[in-house]
């Protein structure tokens, strides 16, 4: 789908936006008729409804005929990176003797001294450890301790430590993503978890401060406060968004 359809529905003589998609991803614009919206779709196309939206003219038929309004657009290019690119990235560390909570129960190391960073062997790769580029990553090899991270990692659990040292690559220390700090929006599986990442940020010594703009997305919090997503901030201001 080459622009976006503005899918409109007639409820008595306003109009409501349902759902805006572009490039066949929807985005709920008006929570309140979120879970409105998807049960219609759901009951009437089934459970893979949403990616129905790529064909907005259907939609369109099944709502009566409404009208739909097509804005030249394109696609974004998308360069996708992975947990292992991020840790190398980051220079993420996680030892199975640490006691953090982000490594994962069955790979504790138990009646083990408690063993620091350079305890562990390293790799010739590994002498220097100094953050990796990200123009190398993907395709170069992970180094020893990179690997030694992701094998006690808990992978069921969200690491917050890890999203705040990415961030803080992103927004302080490479400068081939300082570039891209400006808007940064973040997903996480629920209310709690975006509520304490929010918590997180807010107390941290830089992300804290008025040059950040911390907000959080859920269709529980106020309409007030999701509208401003959408403000463009100050010059100079950097935006988190943090939604579901």
């Amino acid at each position: 789908m080459s622009c976006s359809a503005l899918l409109y529905h007639r409820i008595t003589t306003d109009l409501v936006l349902f759902s805006s998609a572009f490039q066949g991803h929807p985005h709920v614009c008006d929570c309140r008729v979120r879970s409105f919206f998807r049960s219609v779709f759901r009951l009437s196309f089934g459970s893979d409804a949403i990616s129905l939206l790529r064909s907005a003219e259907k939609i369109a038929d099944y709502m009566g005929g409404c009208p739909v309004v097509r804005v030249p657009g394109r696609t974004h290019p998308v360069t996708p990176y992975y947990l292992e690119d991020v840790v190398e990235l980051t220079r993420y560390r996680l030892d199975p003797h640490s006691d953090s909570q982000f490594v994962a129960r069955s790979k504790r190391g138990y009646g083990a001294r408690q063993r620091r960073s350079d305890d562990i062997p390293l790799d010739d790769d590994d002498e220097l450890d100094t953050p990796a580029d990200m123009s190398d990553l993907s395709s170069a090899p992970l180094s020893k301790q990179s690997r030694i991270t992701l094998d006690c990692m808990d992978h069921h659990a969200i690491n917050y430590d890890l999203i705040i040292v990415l961030l803080e690559q992103i927004c302080f220390y490479n400068q081939n993503l300082i570039p891209f700090s400006s808007a940064i929006l973040i997903f996480l599986p629920s209310l709690e978890s975006i509520r304490r990442l929010t918590d997180t940020l807010e107390a941290h010594l830089a992300f804290g401060t008025n040059q950040f703009l911390v907000l959080p997305l859920h269709s529980t919090i106020s309409n007030e406060s999701q509208g401003l997503v959408f403000n463009v901030p100050r010059p100079g201001i950097r935006k988190i968004v943090i939604s579901t």
